[in-house]
């Protein structure tokens, strides 16, 4: 399945790019925030929808907010980007040195509000032009990368037990060994895979 043929099999699945991109004036105490969410072509090339890739980061441990979690390349908007996909966009090339120039953005998913940080998150669907893009993830913001299939994903979904901050918690997560995607990652995950009809 190449880049062409993946972007219009999500064609009118996702949020059209006009409807999505201008940033909203968040309530007081809310910060905004986009993620790219890069779809990669199956190893190899060609494979079913269930076969492209889906890249996610881990957060270094070192880090006071979000330590050692797995999340999609993002950050902060900066009134400078002009738009949340601009956000995205930049964030995704100095992250994980992904240009704009290899991808196709396909589409975005609803807003999605984190749970301790208050950060309101505009994630973007784009498809990456080759099945492995050289990748460099950026020292001390990204300790590392993994990219499951979207097929494999809903298998490995099922209950954790998590500790943070001396809580003990419950909740849903995609366990794709030895990482955990949960929280707002595995939200946004999973809007895209029921859209997807995957999940």
């Amino acid at each position: 399945m190449e880049q062409r043929e993946l972007a219009q099999a999500l064609d009118g699945l996702l949020e059209p790019l006009s409807e999505a991109t201008s940033p909203p004036q968040p309530p007081p105490g809310i910060t905004l925030a986009a993620v790219l969410v890069p779809i990669l072509p199956a190893a190899g090339g060609g494979g079913s929808l269930a076969d492209q890739r889906l890249l996610y980061t881990l957060r270094p441990v070192e880090l006071s907010r979000h330590a050692g979690e797995v999340a999609f390349p993002g950050g902060r908007y900066d009134p400078s980007d002009g738009t949340l996909l601009a956000t995205a966009l930049r964030e995704c090339e100095e992250e994980v040195g992904l240009p704009a120039a290899q991808l196709a953005v396909v589409g975005a998913l609803p807003f999605a509000m984190t749970m301790a940080t208050n950060h309101l998150v505009k994630p973007f669907v784009a498809v990456a032009s080759e099945a492995a893009p050289s990748l460099s993830p950026a020292a001390g913001e990204v300790a590392g990368l993994f990219t499951p299939t979207l097929g494999e994903l809903p298998e490995r979904r099922e209950k954790v037990r998590i500790e943070r901050r001396g809580i003990a918690f419950q909740t849903e997560a995609f366990v794709v060994s030895p990482h955990l995607i949960w929280g707002l990652t595995y939200r946004i995950t999973c809007e895209l895979l029921r859209r997807l009809a995957l999940l």
